[in-house]
């Protein structure tokens, strides 16, 4: 973990702008008075941004900037931005172990595991609901949780960088940005993966596991081998000690299944898997262990 990189959630208070250069990059915009000509943004908002699209490695700058090519394909390009972002920040990550096994001696992180590691209180803690002001409380919560994790991001001075409501704060409006939390109301805010967003992610996994079809031609996938791929590329997500899917994933897997968009099946002999606090939907099978892709 390098301590000259500078801290996301320190720097970008504003996710958006960081789109709008990416797309202002991609399409020809390649120096700081082009970006501003194009945006329409300020030069400390074009600066801001470059900043957090570095730290995402979406952005590379020699002569000029270059938006990197997104790795996955999606329905929609913000989508495929936000699996980007997600992936080249968890590549940087250790992956959880394997249920039952023990984890690794030390664990690896980026200085940007901030993202994924503070969604993943939210999932393992199975808190649903936060404020993002009213948060010195909560930001003192993860920054525990961050510790225990042995996650200790460092400035220039070799200080470690604890999350406080302020950067927690930002935390909140990047993650909303990327599709990994969602305004309810106010301040208030739901975590809860976005469902399309959670569809491209398990059609790439599906692509890149899937070796059986339904009887309807459809892909399958085993429901544990895929949060494995999925902790791997994009965010932690494993089964709780009871063998159910947590909670915050669980409503966005149940919205799909919902939607038709998958079924929630069992296919293979593995063990099944349970939802965490939410009752099995009808278009889901009683003994589930694999997700049927329908799309």
């Amino acid at each position: 973990m390098s301590s000259s990189e500078g801290y996301l959630v320190n720097a970008v208070s504003q996710a958006m702008p960081m789109w709008v250069v990416w797309r202002a990059i991609e399409a020809g915009a390649t120096t700081r008075a082009a970006l501003e000509d194009r945006t329409g943004l300020t030069s400390n908002q074009v600066g801001t941004a470059l900043r957090g699209l570095g730290y995402l490695r979406l952005v590379e700058h020699l002569d000029e900037y270059q938006a990197v090519e997104l790795e996955y394909d999606a329905p929609t390009r913000r989508q495929a931005f936000s699996m980007a972002a997600l992936n080249n920040v968890a590549k940087e990550c250790s992956v959880p172990p394997e249920q039952g096994e023990p984890a690794e001696d030390e664990e690896q992180w980026g200085k940007q595991a901030v993202l994924p590691l503070t969604f993943e209180y939210f999932v393992v803690k199975n808190r649903q609901y936060f404020d993002r002001k009213d948060n010195q409380e909560l930001a003192n919560l993860i920054d525990d949780w961050h510790l225990e994790m042995e996650f200790r991001p460092v400035d220039d001075d070799g200080d470690r960088n604890e999350l406080n409501g302020n950067k927690f704060d930002n935390w909140a409006r990047i993650a909303e940005f990327l599709g990994i939390v969602r305004p309810a109301q106010g301040t208030y805010y739901t975590v809860y993966l976005d469902p399309d967003l959670l569809l491209a992610i398990l059609q790439a996994a599906a692509n890149d596991l899937s070796t059986d079809r339904t009887d309807q031609d459809y892909q399958v996938v085993d429901i544990r081998k895929c949060f494995r791929w999925i902790s791997k590329r994009f965010l932690r997500m494993s089964l709780t000690t009871d063998n159910e899917i947590p909670a915050v994933i669980a409503q966005s897997l149940v919205e799909l299944s919902t939607r038709q968009d998958i079924r929630l099946i069992e296919y293979s002999d593995a063990d099944s898997v349970h939802l965490q606090g939410i009752s099995r939907p009808a278009s889901m099978d009683t003994a589930t262990n694999s997700i049927e892709v329908r799309t």
